[in-house]
């Protein structure tokens, strides 16, 4: 049927500046000419007309461009930093986690993956599915100021991708601890000779 035709002409709409389609000269096939990017651009209307030298005849085609994971999450900061008071209560939030994935299926589920002092792990957890950062157990300032925690955010895409963030955690001191005399009974002995100024006794 080509074969009869004179010549064809593509005409290009809807954002189709970038040319990535075109007309095979010999047997009328609409080929790409580049690759595509789902994220930039999901679907196109192309207009196709084809002229015999006398009659023109015009034809839509719509083209879907179908999704594959090839995105990575990203995390809004590859560092958090969070300050927080060894008083805080158990179950209390801490902080968020954000990630955004390009690729269609852009479910998240984040996950806690690593500490850099294993007893960090006991202390928090990620909710899987809000990103929230929470405090299990009580804080001891005296025996941990610092946390450092690897999380994970990973898509639902087929193979499944990920991506890592660290959370870096300073924990601030609270007055918990009373002050305490050496001893219950202090005992001294004064000359009733001594001056004024004199060392009485070492509390």
């Amino acid at each position: 049927m080509f074969r009869d035709l004179i010549f064809l002409i593509l005409f290009y709409l809807d954002g189709n500046e970038r040319n990535e389609f075109y007309i095979g000269k010999d047997n009328g096939h609409i080929l790409l000419s580049k690759s595509l990017d789902r994220e930039t651009q999901a679907s196109y209307n192309l207009t196709v007309t084809v002229t015999d030298g006398t009659h023109i005849v015009n034809t839509n085609l719509y083209i879907h461009v179908v999704d594959i994971n090839d995105n990575r999450p990203q995390f809004t900061q590859d560092i958090y930093y969070v300050n927080i008071s060894e008083n805080i209560e158990e179950e209390a939030i801490i902080m968020q986690l954000h990630a955004t994935d390009k690729d269609e299926d852009n479910k998240i589920f984040y996950t806690l993956h690593a500490a850099q002092d294993p007893t960090s792990l006991s202390l928090f957890r990620v909710d899987s599915i809000s990103g929230n950062v929470l405090v299990i157990k009580r804080l001891d300032y005296e025996k941990n100021r610092h946390h450092t925690l690897t999380v994970i955010a990973k898509d639902q895409g087929t193979p499944a991708k990920r991506n890592y963030a660290k959370i870096v955690i300073t924990v601030h001191d609270h007055n918990d601890h009373h002050p305490e005399f050496m001893s219950k009974i202090v005992q001294s002995k004064v000359p009733e000779s001594a001056a004024i100024g004199s060392k009485v006794a070492e509390l």
